[in-house]
Formats: structure tokens, sequence, C-alpha cells
């Protein structure tokens, strides 16, 4: 079972479905996209 969507002004967040795949890969190999992610994960590091 998935957790609810969470919703705000600004956006959706939901659980990952495989159909969103593409647009998962399209994202990941943004430069600036990665960039964000590379921050996220080095915080998490902490």
């Amino acid at each position: 079972m998935y957790p609810p969507p969470f919703n705000t002004g600004r956006f959706v967040l939901k659980a990952y479905r495989n159909q969103d795949e593409d647009r998962f890969v399209e994202m990941a190999v943004d430069k600036m996209s990665t960039q964000f992610m590379a921050l996220s994960l080095s915080l998490l590091q902490k």
C-alpha cells in the first residue's frame, strides 16, 4: 500500500510508479536537476 499524495499550492508529491520511469530518467540526466539532487544527498550524509 502506498501513502496518499501530499499536496501543496505548488506541487504534488506522490509515490513512484513504473510509468514514471521515463520522466525520472529525463530528470536524472538533466545537469541542473542533478546538481540539486547531489546537494540533497550530501546534506543527508552529515
